[in-house]
């Protein structure tokens, strides 16, 4: 048993996932991993650690790999607080879906039944400005590189090679945040780099074009805010993203954009939650990946504009989440639907129960469906059914 004093908590887990998320010919798989969560406090100096170790096909390998999500230490000096190592900054109102969040990066690869085990942390130097009681300042320092992993269908005859952007040390951001008096708001500035990979072309080698993901500086402008009326909680969030230049293809370069949302959840007297999100993406400078002039490109930039969600010049997507507790709590049921009235749509049923405060087992599915020139229509062979079992200490 670890000593008391380092306030360690953590879960084991173990799952079975029909498909991964990897567009892998194997079916099949079994997901194990442990988790760690340290919270001592030396010297009035906080420290948190969390870790992971995760193997997410132990049918076929025995090979697992482990991850520092997060390591770093605080401490308040007056109206300072300052951290200080790998932590997770995660900005916006918006639930689970952030446009004004640069800071934290996300694998969507992990074979995990809860979206938040997909986020980790960044090395960065964090330092809050108490200004009165319902007024910060912000600045952040984000030194460290560690980049964001989405699904990206294979295109034949393309390979996929990744980079790491030059002075990637020179990443700053800086937020004023207002909460309380009934209204909760920021206004946010990020000047670093993408950490979802742009697209350039490289050498063609044995009939194979190498695709670079190349991770472009950006500058992001950030608005949000909260509040509560009759019962229902509101949120917004807008950001404006500008990309620098480059001297390459202009038809597979992402281009700026305009991101937002806004939403509303409310609870029932019956134990229902009901959450609604209208998403909303205009593109500056929009151009048809399908251009006559470049045959040879058509395919690969048709992949950029939907991975990068600029297919089109304006988007709009909702997305619905419906949840409910049975069994004084014990039980969960969920089902989360994205682009109901859309030519693509995922959608996620999941039930969750809680045998006792340590036990829990979870069981779901994942489906993906649409045009196959669309994002989840692209990505129909991930569709899967799950089950995890989670043990928390």
């Amino acid at each position: 048993m670890l000593p008391e004093s380092l306030d360690a908590s953590g879960s084991l887990t173990t799952g079975y996932w029909q498909n991964n998320r990897k567009f892998s010919e194997d079916e099949n798989f079994s997901v194990n991993s442990v988790w760690l969560k340290m919270k001592p406090i030396k010297n009035d100096i906080n420290i948190y650690f969390e870790a992971l170790l995760y193997n997410e096909d132990s049918f076929r390998s025995s090979t697992s790999y482990g991850e520092i999500k997060e390591f770093y230490i605080s401490k308040e000096v007056g109206r300072f607080d300052i951290r200080i190592g790998r932590q997770t900054i995660l900005w916006g109102r918006g639930d689970k879906i952030n446009p004004t969040d640069n800071l934290t990066i996300k694998d969507q690869t992990k074979l995990f039944a809860r979206d938040e085990a997909q986020v980790s942390g960044v090395g960065s130097l964090y330092i809050s400005y108490l200004i009165n009681e319902e007024d910060r300042l912000i600045f952040i320092w984000q030194p460290e590189w560690r980049e964001s992993n989405y699904l990206l269908n294979p295109v034949e005859n393309y390979q996929f090679v990744d980079s790491e952007p030059q002075s990637n040390e020179k990443q700053y951001a800086i937020k004023y945040e207002h909460t309380g008096s009934g209204f909760d708001g920021s206004i946010s500035w990020f000047d670093g780099y993408d950490k979802l990979g742009d697209f350039k072309l490289l050498d063609v080698m044995n009939g194979i074009q190498r695709v670079q993901l190349v991770h472009i500086r950006k500058k992001v402008l950030g608005l949000d805010g909260a509040t509560t009326y009759s019962g229902y909680n509101i949120r917004g969030e807008i950001a404006y993203s500008e990309f620098s230049s480059r001297q390459d293809t202009d038809e597979i370069n992402k281009k700026s954009n305009w991101y937002g949302v806004v939403g509303f959840d409310f609870n029932t007297n019956s134990s229902w939650n009901i959450n609604l999100q209208l998403l909303a993406r205009h593109v500056v400078g929009y151009r048809d990946p399908v251009d006559e002039n470049r045959a040879d490109l058509q395919q690969i930039a048709t992949t950029a504009a939907i991975y990068h969600s600029q297919d089109k010049m304006n988007t709009i997507a909702e997305v619905l989440r419906i949840s409910k507790k049975w069994l004084n709590d014990s039980l969960e049921s969920e089902v989360v639907l994205v682009g109901w009235f859309s030519e693509t749509y995922f959608l996620r049923p999941q039930l969750t129960y809680a045998y006792s405060d340590e036990v829990t087992a979870t069981v779901g599915g994942e489906i993906y469906g649409g045009d196959d020139n669309t994002y989840f229509g692209r990505l129909k062979d991930l569709s899967t059914a799950y089950l995890e079992l989670r043990y928390n200490f």
